[in-house]
């Protein structure tokens, strides 16, 4: 099995608030902003990509190796041109949507495939991530997705290639 790292209890007890949904906050912050968001993006979504290792510093992925994403929930309300974030039921990001950019704020639990298994959701399969700045924005499509390169760090840096979309019904 692979895991890009596995500094979790340093990382919590540095970055978690008391109980869920838990706040893990990295270098990105929200731009202030006036353009009127491109839709309304409340509802429930879900993640798919593949995460590429920029540096090194984690457990048995070398620098750029990719890792396929293991999907997660991600529910989003939106209130104006403020978008909270619930990752998989215990991750809180803070989000600004300003016309079709959604900007970033926070972190979660990203899992990736374990190599010969796919997705097992295993602990040794995944670490707590934040979104740092200079890779913390989603663009919106007219289709109903949210597309980026989001810039993450745990004990080494990665950048994860990111598609959110709603479920089909």
């Amino acid at each position: 099995m692979r895991a890009f790292s596995l500094g979790l209890m340093v990382l919590t007890s540095c970055f978690l608030t008391d109980g869920p949904p838990y706040f893990i906050r990295g270098t990105a912050r929200l731009p202030e902003c006036s353009d009127a968001p491109a839709a309304d993006l409340s509802g429930r979504w879900f993640d798919q990509g593949v995460l590429r290792i920029t540096s090194e510093g984690c457990d048995e992925a070398p620098l750029d190796e990719e890792l396929r994403v293991c999907a997660l929930d991600w529910e989003l309300t939106q209130d104006g041109n403020e978008v909270d974030l619930l990752v998989d039921g215990e991750y809180e990001i803070r989000g600004r949507f300003c016309g079709d950019t959604l900007h970033l704020e926070g972190g979660w639990w990203l899992p990736v495939e374990a190599e010969g298994f796919g997705c097992t959701y295993e602990d040794e399969d995944a670490a707590e991530v934040v979104i740092d700045a200079g890779g913390a924005t989603l663009t919106y499509a007219s289709e109903g997705t949210l597309t980026g390169v989001l810039s993450v760090r745990e004990r080494c840096t990665a950048v994860y290639d990111i598609t959110l979309s709603r479920p089909s019904l």
